[in-house]
């Protein structure tokens, strides 16, 4: 139970946002070398997944569909689409993206799997609730980075 615990944290929202106020304040005091090279994460991770989470939290509102019940106390809160897996695959995706090398796409992809899996094996999801999150969260982040690359070009034309 605890590994399924511990894995949850890396879908969190509050992770990610965590992470990324961290990169920035480290970014602020970087020389402009590794500036250049984190800007990409600040300016697609931090977008894929607030974009993703928002979603996430809109749909989640319109099914209502409840959390699995199991034990005497049952969770209050919704749980189609999962929030954690949304996050963890916009994140993943758009990381991903960035370095286009397979042994890392596979052992994120893994990764995020394991996370959006670990909220099945906490009972707080089901199947189709990790599933339908992940397909958000890579849509969500193909469509940010899609987004900063034509950001990207239009200002390598403008300079």
């Amino acid at each position: 139970m605890v590994f399924w615990e511990f894995l949850s944290i890396f879908g969190s929202f509050i992770f990610w946002i965590i992470v990324t106020v961290l990169s920035v304040i480290v970014f602020l005091f970087s020389s402009k070398r590794i500036k250049k090279k984190m800007l990409w994460f600040i300016s697609t991770v931090l977008p894929s997944v607030i974009l993703s989470r928002f979603i996430t939290e809109i749909i989640k509102m319109i099914f209502k569909i409840s959390r699995p019940c199991i034990g005497p106390e049952c969770p209050i809160t919704y749980s189609f689409p999962s929030g954690h897996a949304t996050v963890i695959f916009a994140a993943v995706t758009v990381i991903s993206l960035n370095y286009k090398n397979w042994r890392i796409t596979t052992l994120m992809t893994v990764f995020a799997v394991l996370v959006a899996l670990s909220r099945l094996m906490l009972g707080l999801h089901r199947l189709e609730d990790i599933f339908v999150g992940s397909i958000i969260g890579i849509i969500v982040a193909v469509l940010v980075r899609r987004t900063y690359e034509n950001y990207q070009r239009k200002i390598k034309e403008i300079i």
